[in-house]
């Protein structure tokens, strides 16, 4: 199934690509020039209908998406040809703007509504924003990577522009596990924003006097990766590492996601700097920015989700932990099957 799957994609990037390429070399020809009004419409049909309803064909309908889902392809197709296209065919291109716009409003309205709904609902039944909205993209585009990509986006909207009310507030029934106090999180967030917000504005005017689209295309990325800093850190001050009974909730900011079944886990302990070799790194995971001081081993490779919804298989999960002793210790109590009682006023719920 998997190499039919690979077979179909491998085909529709050749077709594309072949159809592309055809398209592109005919706008160099004296018969386009010729035939100007006919062979514009012609590429367009292509760029527009042709291409997005191949993948659609031979790629969306196996996942079961709706034909509406092309929409934003099509606009894809629209903008390469208004790179592509002389400007002498402009009308035929007005045609394409004026019939896609409205279908792509009403694509991205239909979808804003079912992504809210599907918030909403998973909100209710989940007690963690991150969960809640990756459980919602899952159910509006089905699980995929493109639906933990959008989960990830979505994500660092609400911790960088939406958070700010929110506050930790008590758990009464599990204990849970800070590790952004003393880990120099905020100060290494500090130094970044102000780097970026200094030197993005200096070579923004840099820029500006040779290249403005490059000068602007860094500021827009700069605001990104400013949103992102910022989100992260809301997310480590709002999403403790959580221990009940039955499992172990990893949420580490937005740099790391997992629920590991305490029957799982091989053994935790305290961890140095720098002890793992570079075969070890290869199947564990750490944070980039802080020194770990807790180890987790797993009995059996388990799948943890990062960044931007990235999924990778690993068998050992190194993190920097406020209070390393306390945590090895409840977990070890945990493990033995004892009581996890609440000692820490982290919240669980945001």
């Amino acid at each position: 199934m998997q190499l039919r799957q690979t077979f179909k994609l491998k085909l529709v990037a050749a077709l594309v690509l072949l159809i592309a390429w055809f398209d592109l070399a005919l706008v160099q020809t004296g018969l386009f020039q010729s035939n100007l009004q006919t062979l514009t419409a012609a590429i367009a049909l292509d760029f527009v209908v042709v291409l997005p309803l191949l993948v659609y064909f031979l790629v969306y309908r196996a996942h079961k998406k709706s034909i509406a889902s092309i929409l934003p392809l099509a606009l894809a197709g629209y903008l390469i040809l208004l790179v592509m296209l002389p400007e002498q065919s402009g009308g035929i291109l007005e045609i394409v703007k004026y019939t896609l716009i409205p279908l792509e409003l009403l694509y991205l309205g239909l979808v804003s509504y079912r992504l809210i709904g599907a918030f909403r609902r998973g909100r209710l039944l989940e007690s963690h924003p991150i969960d809640a909205i990756s459980k919602g993209a899952d159910e509006a585009f089905g699980h995929s990577k493109a639906s933990r990509l959008l989960a990830h986006e979505l994500t660092v909207l609400y911790y960088a522009l939406f958070s700010w009310r929110k506050s930790a507030g008590h758990s009464g029934r599990f204990s849970s596990f800070t590790y952004h106090e003393s880990s120099g999180g905020l100060l290494i967030l500090l130094i970044l924003v102000k780097i970026l917000l200094l030197e993005g504005i200096a070579f923004h005017f840099l820029l500006m006097q040779w290249m403005p689209l490059a000068a602007w295309l860094l500021t827009l990325s700069n605001v990104y990766v400013l949103l992102l800093l910022i989100a992260d850190y809301r997310a480590m001050r709002l999403s403790p590492i959580v221990l009940t009974p039955e499992r172990l909730m990893l949420r580490y900011g937005l740099k790391l996601r997992v629920s590991l079944p305490l029957e799982q886990i091989d053994c935790i302990r305290q961890a140095t700097a720098g002890e793992l070799s570079k075969e070890q790194l290869k199947k564990a995971v750490a944070p980039p920015t802080t020194e770990p001081n807790i180890a987790i081993h797993m009995k059996h490779p388990v799948t943890v989700t990062r960044m931007f919804g990235m999924q990778e298989s690993v068998e050992c999960i190194h993190l920097y932990i406020d209070e390393p002793g306390r945590f090895e210790e409840l977990c070890r109590d945990a493990a033995r099957g004892k009581t996890v009682e609440a000692t820490s006023p982290s919240a669980l719920k945001v």
